[in-house]
């Protein structure tokens, strides 16, 4: 398993950005986070997670949310600029 936080999430898009200490974007769809009911990250939840490289990058599989970051920090949703 690999560890890491999520940088950014988009909800309405389905999908977000792990990040692990000095490494590249991890790309998450929310079909790959599980525990329950809440298949939602927010930015600044920490994660564990299986790791994929794909044809188009790191993926992360089998997502679960090892600790929520306050509702009431958390910033959504989040700009990626001219990225999304």
């Amino acid at each position: 398993m690999a560890y890491g936080q999520v940088t950014w999430s988009n909800p309405t898009k389905g999908f977000g950005i792990i990040t692990q200490s000095d490494e590249e974007a991890i790309f998450v769809h929310y079909s790959q986070v599980f525990g329950g009911e809440e298949r939602f990250l927010n930015a600044g939840d920490a994660v564990e997670f299986e790791l994929v490289r794909g044809p188009s990058g790191l993926h992360a599989v089998n997502v679960r949310v090892c600790e929520r970051r306050p509702e009431a920090d958390a910033k959504q949703p989040q700009s990626l600029g001219d990225r999304g």
